[in-house]
């Protein structure tokens, strides 16, 4: 547990490092301006907290990331419209917790940050990111000049790959097993 928020707390580190206009750790985001970071951060943060559907006020993206070390006896986060804007400033103290948390494995490029979140057997954090949210919610930022790094679009258009080729597999295996 205390792992999980090392993590997490190195992240704020990296953000308030930003807001003072110095750039963030290049080993661990590589080729990343404070400026970019920082709107990664606020970017991913107004995803997560995206009513897409309508149905339920529970129903964000935010709550595929559910983390016990962060969240304690975990409760799906509710969904305000006043919080849509800015919900790292707006939300609650529970939300901001999570927001945090699944925005630190989704900004560090180690893989173990996702795991030490959310547990071993957890998939890729960069990969439930792409497959929660509405591709167009990121297809805006990415085209965007120099609003987003790199190396985090890299990454990003990396688990869009694995994720088209682990369905492309999925459908393949089904008909396999039809044909049987």
């Amino acid at each position: 547990m205390l792992d999980a928020w090392d993590r997490v707390i190195a992240l704020e580190a990296e953000i308030l490092a930003a807001l003072s206009g110095r750039t963030p750790d290049q080993f661990r985001f590589n080729f990343t301006s404070g400026a970019q970071l920082l709107n990664e951060v606020d970017d991913i943060a107004g995803i997560l907290c995206r009513n897409y559907w309508g149905y339920t006020r529970t129903n964000i993206p935010l709550n595929a990331f559910s983390c016990p070390a962060i969240t304690p006896g975990y409760l799906p986060q509710d969904f305000y419209e006043s919080d849509g804007l800015h919900p790292l400033a707006t939300g609650s103290i529970r939300k901001r917790r999570s927001l945090l948390g699944a925005i630190c494995a989704i900004l560090d490029p180690d893989p173990t940050t996702g795991r030490t979140l959310y547990g071993p057997e957890s998939r890729p954090s960069i990969e439930e990111f792409v497959s929660t949210v509405e591709r167009a919610a990121i297809e805006i930022h990415i085209s965007a000049a120099d609003r987003w790094s790199p190396s985090f679009i890299s990454r990003l258009n990396g688990a869009r790959r694995a994720l088209d080729q682990k369905r492309k597999v999925s459908k393949l295996a089904a008909i396999w097993s039809l044909r049987r």
